[in-house]
């Protein structure tokens, strides 16, 4: 990820997590002095004392991304009203590949297709699958509720409101 130009206070995501970046130091590894980019989670202030830390010329390797922008999350939420759209799923292990995707696009789709799954009479809607549901509904949430300065619990609502639930 070189040229993300990062600086103190930047934002980042990582498994559908958003975290900010306190501090950036230097690090020599192989011989090479690179930047090390230390950062830790925005919303969950309960643990606050985790901390990261990574090289940053392995944040692409680590799947490690820039925040999406308010137009692209506007997309994503808007595209869970739709009726068509979601992921062709074989089973609940490929869900959970979709979740540490850390793609938002992807998360949603797979949000889309369990919520319809919920609501098809003729399935059986499991724990598991609940939980990956919401596990989909949390990941998604830090990301919207940074792009739109509000808190988690109200980036949830706005993405039920958007499944029409």
């Amino acid at each position: 990820m070189k040229g993300m130009n990062l600086r103190v206070g930047n934002k980042l995501v990582e498994g559908g997590r958003v975290f900010r970046v306190f501090k950036i130091g230097k690090k020599k590894f192989n011989g090479k002095t690179d930047r090390v980019i230390h950062y830790r989670p925005l919303f969950n202030k309960n643990i606050n004392d985790f901390v990261c830390s990574v090289p940053e010329t392995s944040l692409s390797e680590m799947n490690i991304r820039r925040p999406l922008s308010r137009k692209e999350l506007k997309e994503i939420l808007g595209s869970l009203s739709k009726k068509a759209g979601g992921l062709r799923i074989n089973n609940d292990v490929e869900a959970k590949e979709v979740l540490k995707s850390n793609s938002a696009e992807r998360v949603s789709k797979l949000i889309k297709t369990y919520w319809k799954k919920k609501d098809n009479v003729d399935e059986v809607f499991t724990k598991n699958k609940k939980d990956i549901l919401e596990g989909g509904i949390e990941k998604l949430a830090e990301e919207v509720a940074l792009s739109y300065r509000i808190s988690p619990e109200s980036a949830k609502e706005k993405i039920l409101q958007q499944l029409g639930g």
